[in-house]
């Protein structure tokens, strides 16, 4: 691992736009010791309001096959349909977070956080078309991620 100088890496990160459909890799501490990486889509209407909406993404599926019910808010991805998911990964849009950019930058300096990519346009369509018919998710979170007039 390289080490960068904290300076060089907040210009790094000043200068990678973060939007809609951006997907950033996290790593991520759980309670029994374990780390690994998560992934979670951009998916705020406007990334510029703080904090910026995100879904997560897991390729541990099993929940979604035992749990047929969960699986209108979730949308199934294809291994290797999508570079950076080499797995069939779900996104779970009911397990929505907030992250403010100041959060993100410190987790980037920390290399704790890198940017994996874009999510496809006609992807994002089906994101918003779940979170539109969603029973589960609050109108509130549905305004942040749809709009106003949704």
């Amino acid at each position: 691992m390289v080490n960068i100088p904290g300076d060089i890496c907040d210009e790094i990160f000043e200068n990678t736009e973060i939007k809609r459909g951006t997907v950033i890799r996290v790593l991520s501490h759980f309670p029994d010791g374990s780390q690994r990486y998560k992934y979670f889509i951009a998916v705020s209407e406007n990334v510029n309001i703080e904090p910026i909406i995100f879904v997560i993404t897991t390729s541990n599926i099993d929940f979604y096959l035992k749990h047929p019910n969960f699986n209108n808010d979730a949308i199934s991805i294809a291994a290797n349909s999508i570079p950076f998911f080499q797995k069939v990964t779900v996104v779970d849009c009911r397990q929505i977070y907030q992250f403010h950019k100041e959060t993100l930058k410190r987790n980037f300096r920390d290399n704790l956080l890198q940017f994996a990519g874009q999510m496809p346009k006609e992807f994002m369509a089906k994101i918003d078309e779940v979170v539109k018919q969603s029973k589960l998710i609050a109108k509130n979170q549905k305004r942040l991620i749809l709009g106003e007039n949704f």
